[in-house]
């Protein structure tokens, strides 16, 4: 019989990722709805929020997909507890991912700073 795991602490959501063939127009309509600005911007994706802790993503996807929520990421508290097979990630944390139909759900909690890709950009100091 296998054993269940407990279930996790949720926190709650941190990030989304869409997948839509236009990035910057998507990217350009959830700013005028939440006020987030740009983190990181590529020729394949728009990150809009104020760091790993909260973040949209706006990936580059085929023109006959429309737009589609690719990954949810969720905050949670103590995955060692519930997760053995977490990984370190990018983002500062230890996390999982599991495919949940065509919604890939990663549980993350935050351990350590983000790699220089997810630190939040400081404002130009003027002289």
């Amino acid at each position: 019989m296998k054993r269940r795991q407990r279930a996790p602490d949720l926190l709650g959501f941190h990030g989304l990722v869409f997948r839509t063939p236009d990035p910057v127009g998507l990217a350009r309509r959830w700013q005028e709805l939440t006020g987030l600005p740009v983190l990181h911007r590529s020729s394949r994706e728009i990150v809009l929020g104020h760091g790993p802790e909260l973040f949209v993503l706006f990936r580059r996807g085929g023109r006959d997909e429309g737009d589609r929520l690719e990954e949810a990421h969720l905050a949670v508290r103590k995955i060692a507890d519930w997760r053995r097979d977490a990984e370190e990630d990018a983002l500062g944390g230890s996390s999982w991912a599991r495919e949940a139909g065509r919604v890939r759900v990663i549980a993350r909690e935050f351990q350590r700073p983000p790699s220089r890709r997810w630190k939040k950009k400081r404002a130009k100091r003027s002289s």
